[in-house]
């Protein structure tokens, strides 16, 4: 057997982020560099980074198999880097930072604003946010015009509500009419790989797994792309909550259940249409390969590497967007203790700071969808420019039978509009430049003949057109000014030219 003595791929920082998956993944500290290793079976990565140059904000793992070690969790915590575990399923399984705010007044407030006006406060104001999301991004979706219509009606009414119940309810109708509106959009695969693809792949269907009967376990890539994404917001709203000094696991509408940070749930519902948003531009920009989902055993859809590296880089985008929905969440619920106390710090976002300082707001950006990493439309084999939608093969392919369709169908066509009466080639501009031709090729043979003696025919059609027989016609006609049909019928010996062409065809013999 043949060992594999290359060298591992290199993992790299993109964005402030780095995505570990595979098995094996190790994560520890070697001369106070920090030292990353993940992948399968022979196909490793590897990788060090300190903290001077490493520019290294979230480290996401991606499974459930490795180590890391104690020191390693403090080299991340000194140098202010997130550490976030999903298991493979889109489930948050870990996410620490830096804690924040300390102040138990604060995390009291929080744990009794649902018993009180408060908590039905933070939930509408969170809710509705999130129905208006929905309404402006339905409106970029075909035939939208009933969903937006009842979703409308859905922020209306949680505006208006006056329990936690009705708030929900509103919430719920919005979603079905929202979610009803995405089912026939369709996902771009490789055309050739169609005929292998699950049916289901290929639309959104439906948000609820026939799996889970949620929309956890996804079916397909659609939803599987969107739990993702979904967990990585999730992730960073978990920070931002302990960033601003709350529990992110004591919630206002999502029920306290084990191993889950209901607050964080909670907080980046408002936040869900933005990612919804950048899912529809990758719809429909971007072409997935097969190869980035994996369907297990169960039939669960899985997004792989390296569309979860990628995906991952959004991290950011997601951290500035949620950064003044957690402050707000925090201010509100320390009004709710202390109507003249001073305003809370805004560590995420710092608008305090530079306000006193005359500063703007720091703006979220947008992410960037359809920059994946580039994917043939025909067949599914990455491209080295993501602007590209073939591989060098199929392009080539596709200009020969691009080529040898207008062969075939440009004779007929010309001939079609002749009998129609349009025929391009004479009237208007084409008549008027043939004529202008014409007559300068006629005024360049009276100077001819005005100066030479009359030419023998048989002295070009003995002496010089036997031996233009193996000539390139294209050759012929830069040569001598003719047109290559015209430069055809001489080379056949259906044409004379003018004696003033003969030393240019005889250059050739």
């Amino acid at each position: 057997m043949r060992l594999d003595t290359s060298a591992p791929a290199r993992i790299e920082s993109r964005a402030g982020v780095i995505v570990l998956d595979g098995y094996g993944i190790s994560v520890s500290v070697r001369r106070g560099q920090l030292a990353l290793s993940d992948g399968i079976g022979t196909t490793r990565r590897e990788g060090r980074f300190s903290k001077a140059t490493g520019n290294l904000r979230r480290l996401v793992i991606v499974g459930h198999t490795g180590a890391i070690s104690l020191e390693a969790i403090r080299w991340l915590h000194d140098g202010g880097a997130s550490l976030i575990q999903i298991d493979r399923d889109a489930t948050v399984l870990f996410a620490s930072s830096r804690r924040g705010r300390d102040d138990a007044r604060l995390r009291r407030a929080q744990a009794i604003a649902p018993y009180s006006a408060t908590g039905l406060e933070v939930s509408r104001e969170l809710l509705v946010a999130k129905l208006a999301g929905q309404f402006d991004v339905v409106l970029t979706l075909p035939e939208s015009g009933e969903a937006s219509d009842r979703i409308g009606v859905a922020v209306r009414s949680a505006r208006e509500a006056g329990t936690l119940d009705e708030l929900l309810r509103a919430e719920s109708d919005g979603a079905t009419a929202y979610w009803g509106a995405w089912s026939a959009l369709v996902v771009r695969f490789p055309k050739r790989l169609l005929s292998y693809l699950p049916e289901h792949w290929l639309t959104f269907g439906q948000r609820s797994s026939p799996f889970s009967g949620s929309p956890r376990r996804a079916a397909n890539p659609t939803n599987a792309l969107l739990n993702y994404l979904y967990a990585i917001l999730e992730a960073e709203t978990s920070i931002a909550c302990a960033a601003v000094g709350l529990d992110p696991g004591l919630g206002f509408f999502h029920l306290d259940t084990a191993s889950r940070d209901s607050l964080a749930c909670d907080v980046m519902e408002a936040i869900r249409p933005k990612v919804d948003a950048y899912v529809l531009k990758l719809l429909s920009s971007h072409t997935f390969s097969p190869k980035d989902f994996y369907e297990d055993r169960k039939g669960v859809c899985r997004v792989l590497a390296p569309l979860t590296h990628e995906l991952s880089e959004t991290a950011r985008v997601w951290q500035l967007a949620v950064a003044p929905i957690a402050e707000r969440v925090a201010q509100m619920l320390a009004d709710s203790v202390r109507q003249d106390g001073p305003a809370l710090a805004t560590p995420l976002t710092q608008s305090r700071r530079r306000a006193s300082q005359g500063l703007p707001r720091v703006r979220v950006a947008k992410p960037t969808g359809g920059k994946l990493r580039g994917v043939c439309e025909a067949c599914g084999e990455t491209v080295p420019n993501a602007d590209r939608r073939h591989c060098d093969a199929c392009d080539a392919k596709r200009i020969a039978e691009q080529g040898a369709a207008l062969v075939l169908l440009g004779p007929q066509a010309l001939q079609r509009m002749r009998e129609e009466g349009r025929d391009p080639a004479h009237g208007g501009a084409p008549s008027q430049k043939r004529s202008a031709t014409a007559r300068m090729r006629r005024i360049a043979e009276i100077d001819w003949d005005r100066t030479h003696d009359l030419a023998d025919p048989e002295e070009f059609t003995l002496g010089i057109l036997p031996k233009l027989a193996d000539c390139s016609l294209r050759e012929l006609s830069k040569a001598t000014g003719l047109s290559l049909r015209y430069c055809s019928l001489i080379r056949r010996g259906e044409r004379v030219p003018h004696a003033r062409h003969w030393a240019a065809f005889n250059s050739f013999a």
